[in-house]
């Protein structure tokens, strides 16, 4: 995906938010994703809200740090979201900058459905949880079987 921005007010916001996988609460898994605002070249400070339209069964996972906010001229911004899987093709996630809007385009980014944040894992760190199933994927690949089970 490209890097694609609206700018508003002379605040460059980022449209495309890639998601990586977060935790999995139960039935349904939480993906991961950052909202950047850039006001280096801004004028002035502007006002910011972050809001989601999706089904409402979904819209109860759905987090963001900072969801209302002041973004001060001169000022880069990151705001955090997290979003319910079943929920990222068919959200419409808007960003309002004062009384200007625009969308959001949430896609998973490539690789991530490979990862797994789950009760099974043996390991704590990120890389090493990347490495199990990077290392998974290749022996299935190249019929590799796990010594341990035949």
């Amino acid at each position: 995906m490209t890097v694609v921005f609206t700018e508003l007010y002379g605040v460059k916001v980022f449209t495309n938010v890639g998601l990586w996988p977060y935790s999995d609460e139960g039935s349904m898994r939480i993906w991961n994703g950052t909202v950047r605002l850039d006001a280096t070249k801004a004028a002035a400070d502007h006002t910011y809200k972050v809001r989601c339209s999706c089904h409402k069964e979904h819209l109860r996972h759905f987090r963001s740090t900072h969801g209302t906010g002041q973004v001060k001229s001169g000022e880069f911004k990151h705001l955090s979201i997290k979003v319910p899987e079943p929920a990222i093709n068919t959200a419409i996630m808007t960003i309002w900058i004062d009384d200007l809007d625009t969308d959001l385009n949430l896609y998973m980014l490539e690789g991530a459905k490979e990862l797994y944040f789950g009760p099974n894992e043996t390991g704590n760190d990120l890389a090493e949880i990347v490495l199990i199933r990077l290392s998974e994927k290749l022996r299935s690949e190249f019929g590799v079987k796990n010594e341990e089970t035949g």
